[in-house]
């Protein structure tokens, strides 16, 4: 016999009653956005400099801003999130990803003025001997491989690194500004971080909070996503 709610439906009586009205809780869009980086130089270089692909928007909101390639999750035809992001980047840049990995999930209310959206990054480096141009299309008004630092200020020095990750539940702030840089266009935002080191039992866990200073020229919270894209790929 098939089970029932505590008011008598089976799940089809209940997915029946669900869809038939308004929802208790409004549901939010969800968007993907990839970062994708390039060595830029010699491989052989021990400490390689890193290139970013980043669109810059040709419509509001952020209009003329450089952004990370992503868009809208359509409900109807992409698989997963994952494909979603693909997806954006080939119709935005032409780029077809190698394999992309699933980073942070971003949610903070007010984060987009359209509306309530959550994104999910994802992150991919293409390879070495990597020779396809961009062609910018959609809602991007162009696209550039550019040239990023991420610079650190007030940056401990080694003991006092070994000494913040010892000291667990002890909150540690530092800055630093992204900066991509594509002939005479640059785009920057300063942020500050907060790392708290953790004891989780088995092992310590780092916990990082980011937050915008001022008002850079990336668009959205993107400036915190190459972040943690970056110390990806750096291993930070």
């Amino acid at each position: 016999m098939e089970k029932r709610n505590s008011r008598g439906q089976t799940q089809a009586e209940f997915l029946a009653d669900y869809h038939a009205k308004p929802h208790a809780y409004p549901k939010p869009s969800l968007t993907a956005d990839l970062a994708v980086f390039r060595r830029a130089g010699e491989a052989a270089v021990q400490t390689p400099k890193w290139q970013i692909l980043a669109v810059k928007r040709g419509n509001h909101p952020c209009i003329d801003q450089w952004a990370l390639p992503g868009g809208f999750f359509d409900v109807k035809t992409d698989v997963t999130l994952e494909a979603c992001a693909v997806r954006e980047l080939w119709e935005e840049t032409g780029l077809v990803a190698g394999t992309v990995f699933p980073l942070g999930v971003y949610s903070q209310m007010g984060r987009d003025p359209r509306d309530r959206i959550v994104s999910q990054l994802f992150a991919s480096v293409m390879p070495e001997d990597f020779k396809e141009m961009l062609l910018a299309d959609d809602d991007a008004a162009d696209a550039q491989w550019m040239d990023l630092e991420v610079l650190w200020f007030e940056t401990p020095g080694k003991a006092m690194v070994a000494e913040i990750e010892t000291a667990l539940e002890a909150d540690t702030k530092r800055y630093c500004k992204i900066v991509l840089r594509h002939g005479e266009e640059v785009a920057e935002q300063s942020l500050e971080v907060t790392e708290r080191w953790v004891d989780l039992g088995v092992r310590k866990g780092r916990k990082v909070g980011v937050v915008t200073i001022g008002k850079g020229t990336l668009a959205f919270d993107h400036a915190e996503m190459i972040l943690e894209a970056y110390r990806w790929l750096t291993g930070e």
